[in-house]
């Protein structure tokens, strides 16, 4: 059996046109791809140890945040595999 590159996880990641953003507890981006680049405006060096905040409309900060703290207490969310989840976003223009 061949054996799959080391780096295929991270070379599919970088490669996807999907904005895929990786953040730790706290809501600090730890990985953005370059379709989150596209979509968001923000680039990789920028954002990248940042805050989501940035790209969170501040109108919905606080109900985003309640979410994430009740996400990562309980370890559940609204979205069922294999959902999109799609919100409102700031791009950075």
């Amino acid at each position: 059996m061949t054996r799959l590159p080391e780096d295929l996880a991270i070379r599919i990641l970088d490669g996807s046109p999907d904005a895929i953003l990786i953040c730790d507890r706290r809501g600090i981006v730890r990985y953005w791809n370059r379709g989150a680049e596209r979509v968001f405006g923000f680039p990789h060096a920028e954002i990248v140890g940042a805050k989501m905040d940035l790209i969170i409309p501040e109108r919905l900060r606080a109900r985003h945040w309640a979410g994430w703290e009740s996400a990562m207490k309980t370890g559940l969310t609204n979205y069922d595999d294999g959902q999109l989840l799609a919100v409102p976003a700031l791009h950075k223009e």
